[in-house]
């Protein structure tokens, strides 16, 4: 018989004290998710957490009413989003759609934490903001959100067409629930925003876009790239007065869509006269080229050609407008634009070689596309050290091959015309016998 001396007693009523703990359930009060969250005017519905900010119509973001937003015609978005199906699109029926997620790179581990959806109704615009306050969280967000945009025909978004679409997709996936975003028409305004503005800011990032074109600014902005970590540190300490500038962030996201299509319609309308820059004047002529509307494209570039000096875009409108004339076969037209670029555009042989082709293929003047082309083979030459090498060779070889077709070409003519005044005549690709 084994005896245990108080020490070891005590050491065992001790270990068996710390099991019943551990397989009793805690007599801690645990606080309600209201308590533990914090989260200051949001409501549950069916497990879903949002609150919602409603505008009045005449409401004023940045220089334009969102009202406005509901009076823009079919046909501007149609050359927003340059394609004919946004004839059926309908502002009433529209979801603007807009994400915060735990990360910027997408991918199946990417959750997206706060869903934003802007609706238009008969005397508001409406901003719900759903949000996900812990990843259990996530299904009932999901299912509120699908059954919202039920209402919906339509979604507007920036970039959501290659990431917040496919995201919302991908976690509705995951978490058993049907929702195809391709049974709506979806705006993507990114797209249409870089055709309007690339060629007049540096960015078109979204803020770029505000403070360029809306004349909106934010004040003390959360970056993007902050977002997911800002989320995380909630998760930590659950105090939501750190999440506040995110909700902000994206309710701006989404006011700034409905004022940039209306922004888009007010260039339209303004490009009727004169008051755009030449690069915005460049991107119209540019969207309706590609829209094969060719008189309106024709315009357009005149008017870049007018108003802006800018070297390099001024000279861009002039070549895509003699390149219409040249597919319209309106050659008298293109000539004195080839001509302006050879004397304002020195150190460029496109106008050399274009001017080339013309006498070589139209004119069969086969010595005047010679001398046009040894012009610019100087040119090139002359440049050589200011060039970069491929474009120095590749030119060099484009302008050594063109000259050597067009010597045999004005060889052959020229002997054929001294056989015609000696008064004999034979078959241009036959020699005497």
């Amino acid at each position: 018989m084994v005896v245990l001396d108080i020490k070891d007693k005590l050491a065992i009523l001790k270990k068996a004290v710390k099991e019943i703990e551990k397989r009793s359930p805690s007599t801690k009060k645990k606080k309600s998710r209201k308590e533990e969250g914090g989260l200051p005017g949001f409501v549950t519905e069916q497990g879903a957490y949002f609150r919602e900010e409603r505008y009045p119509l005449n409401h004023k973001h940045g220089e334009i009413y969102l009202r406005e937003c509901l009076e823009v015609p079919q046909d501007v978005l149609i050359y927003v989003g340059n394609d004919e199906l946004y004839q059926d699109m309908d502002i009433k029926k529209t979801a603007f759609l807009d994400t915060e997620t735990t990360g910027l790179a997408g991918g199946t581990g990417t959750v997206a934490f706060l869903i934003g959806v802007g609706f238009f109704t008969d005397t508001h615009f409406v901003l719900r903001q759903y949000f996900m306050p812990d990843y259990p969280d996530e299904h009932a967000l999901l299912n509120h959100f699908k059954s919202l945009m039920a209402d919906f025909s339509c979604i507007v978004s920036f970039n959501g067409r290659t990431f917040d679409l496919p995201l919302i997709y991908t976690r509705m996936r995951m978490n058993r629930l049907i929702w195809e975003y391709d049974d709506y028409i979806h705006l993507d305004l990114l797209p249409g925003c870089r055709r309007f503005w690339r060629n007049s800011l540096d960015s078109c990032s979204l803020k770029s876009l505000e403070e360029n074109i809306l004349n909106f600014h934010r004040v003390d902005d959360i970056p993007g790239a902050l977002i997911p970590s800002i989320y995380f540190q909630y998760l930590k300490d659950r105090k939501f007065e750190y999440l506040e500038k995110v909700f902000e962030h994206n309710l701006y996201d989404i006011l700034s869509m409905t004022t940039l299509i209306t922004k888009t319609w007010e260039h339209i309308e303004m490009a009727e006269g004169e008051d755009l820059r030449g690069s915005e004047f460049f991107s119209l002529g540019r969207i309706a080229e590609s829209r094969n509307e060719i008189q309106n494209a024709i315009e357009y570039y005149k008017k870049a050609i007018k108003s802006d000096k800018h070297h390099l875009l001024r000279q861009k409108a002039l070549e895509r407008l003699a390149n219409i004339y040249k597919q319209e076969k309106d050659y008298q037209s293109a000539i004195p634009l080839w001509e302006q670029m050879k004397d304002e555009f020195k150190w460029d042989v496109y106008p050399h070689i274009e001017l080339a082709k013309y006498y070589e293929h139209q004119k069969k003047d086969f010595p005047t596309a010679l001398d046009i082309v040894k012009e610019a083979l100087e040119l090139i030459m002359e440049r050589r050290f200011i060039s970069s090498r491929e474009a120095y060779s590749r030119d060099r070889a484009l302008l050594e091959k063109r000259f050597s077709r067009l010597t045999v070409k004005a060889e052959k003519k020229k002997n054929t015309g001294e056989k015609k005044k000696a008064g004999k005549s034979y078959p241009e690709n036959e020699e005497p016998a």
